[in-house]
């Protein structure tokens, strides 16, 4: 089962004992803990049977009070018992990862509840209260690689999704959907707004929140450098950007005709890039070496291959060879329709939009042009106009009429 960057923790014998500050016949925060998942999951079988009496509610949230202070109670005493560094991080760890279990826990049951009941707030309320607890007291050792509780993941996706829009309309307004780095930010939109996003945790919503912040924070002017530019100092390590400086670079130098002019141009570039200011710890892919890493290897070995000033007999002679595209007689909004619709009706399968957009204008060509623009396909790919949508319907009408006689 995919991650989608949650850390998982681990329970064992030996690490779960981090959790015990006394012998294991005796109360600790992990019986404690323990006691107000069977709270929760009891709270939930009454309520399903029409069983939550007054009496036997108000005992539930007298009991969760109870469990509430003893958990920060021996929280305090399991980490002052802790020498290590490493055992502390790992206790709150463990810690973090149950109390959002139990939070889960009680979300599921508010969801399923026709009528909000003051019961299940309140025990809802004790665990938030240890949960902030630890957040905010010993932030230090909290685990920012973990699952956000899906309580707060409501409040943080629809936050990041109104980011997402106003970006959005910020792109459009200074016509940053037409130009190659367009193809980036509409990566970045449809990562924040889609409903199967797999942001869900701690760092990936706080990295998010930061660009965004970043992106928004001018007076209204959104640039191609400035994007650029926030791209490295964020470490925005996904392939498609990558590849898209890649091109931006291959593309630059393609356009001088000396080798010793290209040396000049990608030396220059590797000067910019190694004099990217970026954070330390920020990274969209953790995983991946960063940007500044990727590029500038790039450059240094495209520098290195133009100063051997040689190519291998095979590669020269497909130099000469033209350029092989698929030739249409379509236009660029008519091609982007039947993209769509082949999208739509899941024929094309790609995970990715932005990036599978750039490979059509690698592969296709129009009647009006040889080199598709990506922002006018893209554009036209998600906002197709009537007369394009009626003109690909009556080509459809005409291949079921070819297919007749096929």
């Amino acid at each position: 089962m995919k991650n989608n960057g949650a850390r998982e923790t681990k329970f064992s014998t030996a690490n779960l004992r981090l959790l015990y500050p006394a012998p294991l016949n005796e109360e600790s925060l992990y019986s404690v803990l323990t006691k107000w998942s069977v709270l929760i999951s009891e709270y939930g079988i009454a309520i399903n049977s029409n069983k939550d009496t007054e009496e036997g509610l108000a005992e539930m949230i007298e009991l969760s009070s109870v469990l509430k202070q003893k958990s920060k109670e021996f929280f305090i005493q399991s980490i002052v018992g802790k020498i290590a560094v490493q055992d502390k991080l790992e206790l709150t760890s463990i810690a973090q990862s149950i109390i959002t279990r139990l939070l889960d826990q009680i979300f599921i049951i508010e969801q399923k509840q026709t009528d909000e009941k003051e019961s299940i707030k309140i025990i809802s309320e004790h665990i938030k209260e240890v949960f902030e607890f630890i957040k905010e007291y010993f932030s230090s050792y909290f685990d920012y690689t973990q699952k956000v509780p899906s309580y707060l993941l409501l409040h943080f996706k629809e936050s990041l999704k109104s980011n997402a829009e106003s970006l959005k309309k910020l792109a459009v307004n200074n016509g940053i959907e037409m130009e190659e780095i367009g193809v980036i930010i509409s990566e970045i939109i449809e990562h924040t707004i889609t409903e199967r996003t797999s942001i869900n945790t701690y760092r990936q919503i706080n990295y998010y929140k930061d660009l965004f912040h970043q992106f928004l924070s001018g007076d209204g002017t959104l640039t191609c450098s400035f994007i650029r530019d926030t791209l490295y100092k964020f470490n925005y390590n996904s392939e498609s950007f990558i590849l898209n400086e890649y091109e931006r670079l291959n593309k630059a130098s393609s356009q001088l005709h000396s080798i010793k002019e290209k040396i000049a141009l990608l030396s220059y570039e590797l000067k910019k890039v190694n004099q990217f200011f970026s954070t330390s710890k920020n990274a969209l892919l953790q995983y991946l070496p960063s940007v500044k890493e990727q590029v500038g290897n790039w450059i240094i070995e495209e520098i290195r291959f133009l100063e051997k000033g040689t190519l291998p007999i095979e590669y020269a002679n497909t130099l000469s060879e033209p350029d092989h595209k698929i030739h249409t007689s379509l236009s660029v909004a008519k091609l982007a329709v039947i993209i769509r619709l082949l999208v739509v009706d899941k024929t094309i399968i790609n995970r990715t939009i932005a990036p599978m957009l750039r490979i059509v204008t690698k592969t296709f060509s129009t009647l009006q042009k040889d080199d598709i623009s990506i922002g006018s396909l893209e554009t036209k790919y998600h906002a197709p106009d009537k007369a394009t949508i009626n003109a690909v319907k009556d080509m459809l009408f005409k291949w079921i009429n070819i297919l007749g006689r096929l």
